[in-house]
């Protein structure tokens, strides 16, 4: 859930197995490549992490510089987040997080709490937060399939067709701000519309504020998703409804399933330098 003051969200999940084992895969190199990153690179060649230990964790292609600041086996790890994440254009930019994780017994399940702090009031953080809070969601049910059913389903989980924005659901006063009726509209404002995207394709611009995807409406960030993922079982272009300039519109946009709007790439294959460079060589050819 997402916490009111707009700095931290907090996830929780039961999962029937022991604690030492939900532990192992939250906290070792191994184990969180079994659910969720792509690679784990720990000062040392370390198999278990301890505090003080720098950490390189790689899921897509994000790249997160961590240090490990809390480790209390079996119930509380906790990462200083430096977050890289490599964007549709090449470009990437830096954010920091603190990412904790709280591991309870209670009986034959185990409760997994993860609570990440430090969001700002920054558009872009938002934006992360937003998706943070999502990814931690997915990534918490992954855990608990792998533990509960040995079924790694990241892949079914994240891989749902892109439009290639970076958006948020925009507060009620956001809203109002922009000349329409809160209580009646609601929404995802697109902070930006990446060039060659499938929105900039169908004329979506920054500034924009979607309400509804395949006729699905979307008044969160879960909502957004959730009309995506929907949208990939229909082989044809999804109805795109917004609000521009206090207008009603509406586009057709042709989903995409692309590495550059999913971040799903295997950086164990290549490089994320190699793939800037692919990105940055492509935005230039526009």
């Amino acid at each position: 859930m997402l916490d009111g003051d707009r700095t931290t969200t907090v996830n929780t999940e039961y999962i029937e197995a022991a604690i030492e084992e939900v532990w192992s895969l939250l906290a070792t190199p191994d184990g969180m490549n079994r659910y969720l990153t792509d690679k784990v690179e720990v000062a040392g060649g370390k198999e278990q992490v301890q505090a003080g230990d720098a950490l390189k964790i790689y899921i897509g292609d994000l790249v997160n510089h961590a240090l490990c600041v809390r480790c209390k086996p079996p119930v509380v790890f906790q990462l200083a987040d430096r977050f890289q994440p490599l964007l549709p254009d090449g470009s990437s930019w830096e954010y920091r997080l603190t990412t904790a994780f709280f591991l309870e017994k209670l009986g034959k399940m185990t409760k997994v709490t993860v609570k990440v702090e430090g969001y700002t009031e920054e558009e872009w953080m938002q934006w992360i937060r937003q998706s943070g809070e999502m990814g931690w969601r997915q990534s918490l049910f992954n855990l608990k399939c792998v533990l509960e059913l040995g079924l790694d389903l990241r892949n079914e989980v994240f891989g749902y067709p892109r439009l290639g924005v970076s958006n948020y659901a925009a507060s009620p006063q956001q809203i109002a701000g922009m000349g329409l009726n809160p209580d009646r509209i609601r929404g995802n404002y697109l902070i930006d519309v990446f060039p060659g995207s499938p929105a900039a394709n169908a004329g979506l611009r920054s500034g924009d504020l979607v309400t509804c995807i395949g006729g699905k409406a979307v008044d969160s960030y879960q909502a957004f998703v959730q009309a995506l993922a929907l949208s990939a079982r229909q082989n044809r272009p999804v109805t795109i409804t917004f609000y521009r300039e206090r207008q009603l519109m509406q586009t057709e946009a042709v989903l995409s399933y692309h590495a550059d709007y999913t971040g799903l790439i295997d950086p164990t294959i290549v490089s994320l330098d190699e793939v800037a460079s692919e990105r940055r060589k492509q935005n230039g050819e526009r």
